[in-house]
């Protein structure tokens, strides 16, 4: 698993909650289903493709480790089979059934296989059976089986869609930053490089700009730019070139001072300009290019 990248999803997630949304203060675990290597990459694209929204566990694999049994409301970090995070899913419930007791329902929901009870069923004994040989214990039809069901809340179609378009450019779109007011997109990826559109000082909730002067809308703006960036998997970090327009020189030094914050080192280069105007009344446009995360 790669902490800096688990922290990175997590905040990709974060920044799409409002302020008051208790889950920002959750701390989530993080996983592969069926553990790493292969099995855990067909799963995670399982998940990702919303055919798979349900898990079964054995309680042991809790109790092992000391660690409390799911339950509804959990978020948990998914991890492909290379341990990188691919994204969060909740509990929406948490249910223990005998194992012979576990319905065609719940199996469909699981999403393996053919989706049918038959599969689940045999793939589960199989891998219920290689738990009880590492951890104790014996496989019956009276196992309680915990089962769980889960949303996917980063990324969602409504929260992050790349979509693939000629020239294999991938669209980034988020609501940690305001929905675009024109036909363009927020960022698009294109051979390992991020690039935004210029964001300006408006609220992603309420669609209005915000900041009464130049150093509050730079800070908003800033906030736009990294969640872009992070969404595409990207970050403050990896960004490359910035290009700040101001309507007013004169607000140089109070924006720089809030710019500095964001970048306090390894300087991206930059341009900044003033301007006559720009959209919306802002008084400050940023747009970067970024490197892709390794």
């Amino acid at each position: 698993m790669d902490p800096a990248k688990c922290e990175a999803c997590w905040a990709g997630f974060v920044h799409s909650l409002a302020l008051g949304d208790s889950r920002r203060a959750a701390v989530p675990d993080a996983f592969g289903f069926g553990g790493e290597g292969q099995l855990a990459d067909e799963l995670a694209a399982l998940v990702l493709a919303g055919k798979k929204k349900a898990t079964a566990s054995l309680p042991v694999e809790y109790t092992s480790i000391q660690a409390p049994l799911p339950k509804a409301g959990d978020l948990s970090i998914i991890l492909d089979g290379d341990g990188h995070p691919v994204g969060i899913i909740e509990r929406t419930s948490v249910d223990l059934v005998p194992f012979s007791e576990v319905g065609a329902e719940f199996a469909a929901q699981e999403g393996e296989g053919d989706g049918s009870l038959r599969y689940w069923r045999e793939a589960h004994t199989w891998y219920f059976g290689r738990v009880c040989d590492q951890l104790g214990g014996k496989l019956e039809d009276s196992t309680p089986i915990l089962c769980q069901r889960f949303k996917l809340v980063w990324p969602l179609l409504a929260q992050r869609t790349l979509t693939e378009a000629p020239m294999r450019r991938t669209i980034v779109e988020t609501p940690g930053a305001p929905t675009p007011v024109g036909p363009y997109s927020q960022g698009v990826i294109l051979d390992g490089w991020l690039w935004t559109s210029g964001q300006v000082a408006l609220d992603p909730a309420t669609g209005k700009v915000v900041g009464r002067d130049a150093a509050a809308q730079a800070d908003r703006t800033l906030q736009n730019i990294r969640a872009i960036l992070e969404a595409g998997g990207s970050g403050l970090e990896h960004v490359v070139r910035a290009t700040v327009y101001l309507t007013n020189m004169d607000d140089f030094a109070a924006v720089n001072a809030v710019y500095a914050r964001y970048f306090p080192s390894a300087f991206p280069a930059r341009v900044c300009v003033e301007v006559s105007r720009l959209p919306l009344g802002a008084l400050v446009e940023i747009d970067v290019t970024a490197r892709i995360a390794a």
